[in-house]
């Protein structure tokens, strides 16, 4: 599952940007008042996500049974199998950061977040909005 969550992260896809400043800010949390304060937060937020992510999926889902060329059903099922990997990796980073929570020791400094560039921000932006937008078009054309 490690493997397949990385894989997963590694594609440009814009909500990991806030996920990564979130776990990053749980993992660097010095005092343990901090790090459940932390961990709620980024667990808020991954629930939010799995469960627009999971609804996104059910609706991909339900696209595949419209009356569309083969190449739309494609696109439909590439941003179902997508959202529905994306939820997967989020519930495997939500076991990971509980796991962290409960066995870690704390860090005694903190360190900044990594960042990601300019452009890379803009890719992963455009390629999400892109992904959306062909989706619904397509989903809208063909309901």
């Amino acid at each position: 599952m490690k493997k397949f969550a990385k894989t997963i992260s590694s594609l440009p896809f814009s909500g990991k940007m806030l996920i990564r400043l979130f776990v990053f800010g749980l993992y660097g949390a010095t005092t343990r008042s901090e790090r459940m304060a932390k961990f709620w937060q980024v667990l808020s937020l991954l629930v939010l996500y799995i469960f627009f992510h999971g609804i996104q999926a059910e609706i991909g889902f339900e696209a595949l049974h419209f009356d569309a060329p083969v190449w739309v059903r494609i696109i439909f099922g590439l941003y179902a199998t997508a959202n529905t990997c994306v939820v997967l990796t989020q519930i495997y980073l939500l076991y990971r950061i509980t796991i962290f929570l409960f066995k870690a020791s704390l860090p005694r400094i903190k360190r900044n977040p990594p960042e990601f560039s300019d452009v890379e921000k803009v890719r992963m932006v455009g390629i999400t909005i892109g992904g959306q937008i062909l989706f619904f078009v397509f989903f809208l054309a063909y309901q």
